[in-house]
């Protein structure tokens, strides 16, 4: 299929000058600081020009004005940013490509040296679930291309419905984890510590659809994620299998995804992220919307995770980490995650709950998906039977906490 990203794989390769921007593409942008950087900056010069006129320097102000003039601008300039949540790196503001993109190929035969790695297109196809073959994508880290006999453990991202401003139709899903919430940064970033993990986005849902990854009258969506994706990937032998080797974590309804998917599949996942997703999982139009009528549908109490965890105790196996802001908007969510935290916790499971300034937005999903990935980077590169400490929360949360099971 056409490469529809950000960045044509077939065109030129980056110049030099993004090749330098790239080590400081993702310096943040949404700070304070920069406006009060240049607030100052354009203060400090505005009394300079006051000093040269009184001293009769006045040829000193054609350098000093048009200076100020430029902090000033840039001082607006930021200030507005910081305010609407404008432009969120450096890297987007100079235009520097958001991933080095590759072709399909290079999961089998790897070529190149890439030092952020590459996010490549595919498809998926649904052989056992029915549902057809899907656009996903995937991003292989650094030692995938320099150490050719290196495996590697696997994190599925799940996207959420109807997704970022992307006009990309019912496929648009995959391209919200890697351009809206700029997942490879944090995958790279977990590389460069010896911590280098395979990222998987699959397609869960059509845009204009809320399947929350059931299955049911809009098609067998759970068996698409836990039959034919992981197949899709067990072709690969470089990509690592089992619990251990595996998380899954997504935003909104791909977050519900992710925790109901790992509950109900301890034997596939050991590690689930929950950005901003409902515990459990529901629809606007109601249960029979998801789980259908009659005496084969599947019960809304299959996908709750409150009702998994107190009646399936292998489900309590699976690390949680459950992430929102605290300013979100959906009704009753943060005290739903709250409530199904404690619960948890309480009955041993590990569980961090962290939360961030913010709403539903990618605002929120960007930093959580970068501590997210973190955290269970290093949780996939802890040795088989190590009974260490769970990881710490990250420093950038408003808030978290933590319990570990026995």
């Amino acid at each position: 299929m056409p490469y529809r990203g950000g960045v044509d794989p077939d065109s030129a390769p980056l110049s030099t000058w993004q090749v330098l921007l790239r080590s400081v593409e993702n310096v943040p942008l949404i700070n304070l600081w920069w406006p009060i950087a240049f607030g100052v900056l354009t203060l400090l010069l505005i009394v300079t020009a006051v000093m040269v006129v009184r001293r009769h320097h006045r040829w000193w102000l054609f350098l000093i004005v048009p200076i100020a003039v430029v902090s000033l601008l840039f001082t607006v300039g930021f200030a507005a940013n910081y305010q609407f949540s404008g432009v969120t790196t450096l890297g987007k503001l100079l235009g520097v490509p958001p991933y080095d993109p590759g072709s399909p190929d290079q999961l089998a035969n790897p070529t190149g040296t890439w030092p952020r790695g590459q996010v490549i297109e595919t498809t998926i196809p649904g052989p056992t679930s029915g549902v057809g073959t899907h656009f996903a994508m995937v991003y292989l880290p650094p030692q995938y291309y320099t150490d050719r006999d290196a495996t590697f453990p696997v994190i599925y991202a799940l996207h959420g419905t109807p997704g970022g401003p992307d006009p990309r139709g019912e496929e648009a899903g995959p391209y919200d984890i890697f351009v809206n919430s700029d997942v490879d940064n944090p995958a790279a970033a977990t590389a460069k510590v010896g911590r280098p993990v395979v990222i998987i986005a699959p397609m869960v849902s059509p845009m204009s659809l809320d399947t929350e990854c059931v299955d049911g009258p809009m098609g067998n969506w759970a068996t698409y994620l836990t039959k034919d994706v992981p197949a899709w990937a067990a072709q690969y032998p470089r990509l690592r299998t089992g619990p251990a080797n595996t998380a899954i974590g997504g935003f909104s309804m791909g977050g519900t995804c992710a925790q109901v998917t790992a509950l109900r599949n301890p034997g596939q996942y050991s590690i689930s992220g929950n950005l901003s997703g409902s515990p459990k999982a529901a629809n606007d139009g109601g249960d029979a919307v998801l789980f259908g009528t009659g005496p084969g549908a599947a019960k809304a109490a299959d996908y709750d995770s409150t009702a998994i965890i107190t009646s399936q105790p292998e489900a309590r196996s699976v690390r949680l980490w459950l992430g929102v802001g605290t300013g979100d908007g959906e009704p009753g969510l943060v005290a739903d995650m709250t409530q199904f935290a404690a619960t948890a916790k309480s009955l041993g499971m590990t569980v961090e709950f962290t939360t961030y300034p913010g709403g539903h937005s990618f605002d929120v999903w960007r930093p959580a998906f970068e501590d997210w990935i973190r955290w269970a980077a290093e949780l996939l590169y802890r040795e088989p039977g190590t009974d260490g400490p769970t990881p710490s929360p990250p420093s950038s949360s408003t808030s978290s906490s933590s319990s570990s099971s026995p």
